[in-house]
């Protein structure tokens, strides 16, 4: 018997046969008004940010019409999504997506009063990066003791690590002992990437 109980506050479905990986979701506050907004892409290539406010005008499941604040069909599948301060001489977070060949970056950005409900969203491609080489997966943090931005690393299928200082190629280098493309992750603690290798060795 647990001692802990959890109740299902709110839930929604995301369009009819699409398909997700682990990677397509994230959570964050990406207006900057200190509330969080649930950010998911999927392979059929649409982008959606809700902004769950469960109340008493909600249906069963929690879920309001006006939590959904954008729905919009991007043009290649989204591999995975990500939020920082990605574009330069900003403060703001943007969503970061990665798609097959190319890695995007967006703003969220509110029109104020154009609705009857209240506000309208768009969603406003900051800068486009196209990729040499099949990505994988990417992550975004302050590499090197960034102060007040972001940089993002992308991991190609081939093993090789690119990364990206905003609107500019940094660099890209090879992965050794490399086989097949498995989870990394960045340690602001340490200003490290942790990876598995094909030896099944943490590095």
């Amino acid at each position: 018997m647990s001692l802990f109980k959890s109740r299902e506050l709110w839930s929604t479905f995301c369009g009819k046969d699409e398909s997700f990986d682990d990677k397509c979701m994230i959570v964050a506050d990406v207006l900057g008004q200190g509330f969080e907004c649930i950010v998911v892409g999927s392979h059929s290539g649409f982008l959606r940010i809700f902004q769950p406010e469960p109340d008493s005008e909600c249906d069963a499941e929690g879920f309001r019409p006006t939590d959904l604040l954008i729905e919009t069909q991007l043009h290649q599948p989204v591999i995975q999504v990500a939020v920082g301060k990605l574009v330069s001489g900003s403060q703001s977070v943007q969503v970061g997506v990665l798609h097959p060949r190319s890695f995007a970056v967006y703003s969220l950005v509110a029109i104020s009063g154009s609705a009857q409900h209240g506000d309208q969203y768009d969603l406003v491609m900051a800068y486009e990066h196209q990729l040499s080489r099949s990505a994988f997966s990417f992550v975004v943090g302050a590499f090197g003791g960034a102060k007040g931005r972001d940089f993002t690393c992308i991991h190609s299928l081939d093993g090789t690590l690119s990364f990206f200082e905003q609107e500019t190629f940094a660099m890209s280098r090879s992965l050794p002992c490399f086989l097949l493309p498995s989870p990394f992750v960045y340690m602001p603690s340490s200003d490290s990437f942790v990876i598995l290798n094909a030896n099944w060795v943490l590095e």
